[in-house]
C-alpha cells in the first residue's frame, strides 16, 4: 500500500514519520496548508519540513500553490476548523488518487490541539466521495517525541496552529496568563 502523507510541519511530521517507518509503509509526505498565515510563516514552516525530511530521510512534494484564498472562503464560516482540516484532506486524497496512490493519512491527529473527531469525519466523508483508502491513527503519544525532535535538532516550532484566528487565540491565552506578546 503506497500512502501519501499530508504533513502540516516538520515538528509534526518528526513525530509520526517514524511511525510510519516503523510499521514498514511505504509513504511520502505532502506539503499543503494554505490556512498558515503570513506567507513568511508558510515559508519558514516550509523549510523547516525540508530539514526534518533531510534528517529522516523521506520525500516529500511541495504543493507550488499556496491557495490562501481558498482558506479565506471559509474563513468566516462558524465550522472553520473542519473546513481547514477538509480542504488540505481533500487535495492530498486528490493527488494520491491522481498519481497511483492506494491511500491518504495526516500528521494532524498528533497535535493535542485538533480534534480527532473532525479529522476521522473529513477522512470518511473524503474517502466516500473519492475512492480511495486512508490510513487514520491518533498519533498524540508521539507529540513529546516531536518536542524533543524539535529541541535537539534546532528545528523551529510554531505556537499556534496555522490561521490568522488561532493564532489570535493564542495569543490571548499568553496575555491572560501574563506572559510577554512579541
Amino acid at each position: 500500500m503506497k500512502i501519501l502523507l499530508h504533513i502540516c510541519c516538520g515538528p509534526c511530521a518528526s513525530g509520526v514519520v517514524p511511525w510510519f517507518k516503523a510499521q514498514g509503509l511505504d509513504f511520502v509526505g505532502f506539503y499543503y496548508n494554505p490556512n498558515i498565515q503570513p506567507f513568511s510563516e508558510y515559508e519558514k514552516r516550509r523549510v523547516n519540513l525540508e530539514e526534518v525530511a533531510k534528517i529522516l530521510d523521506f520525500d516529500v512534494i511541495y504543493s507550488i500553490d499556496w491557495e490562501v484564498e481558498k482558506w479565506i472562503h471559509n474563513f468566516s464560516s462558524e465550522q472553520r476548523c473542519y473546513n481547514c482540516i477538509f480542504l488540505r484532506l481533500e487535495k492530498t486524497a486528490k493527488l494520491a488518487k491522481e498519481i497511483g496512490f492506494d491511500a491518504f493519512s495526516t500528521t494532524l491527529s498528533i497535535s493535542p490541539y485538533q480534534s480527532l473527531d473532525v479529522i476521522r469525519n473529513c477522512f470518511e466523508r473524503i474517502s466516500n466521495k473519492y475512492k480511495i483508502d486512508y490510513v487514520f491513527n491518533n498519533f498524540r503519544s508521539l507529540y513529546q517525541d516531536s518536542i524533543k525532535f524539535s529541541k535537539s535538532n534546532g528545528i523551529y516550532r510554531q505556537n499556534y496552529c496555522g490561521c490568522i484566528i488561532s493564532e489570535y487565540n493564542m495569543l490571548l491565552r499568553k496575555r491572560a496568563k501574563g506572559d510577554r506578546i512579541e
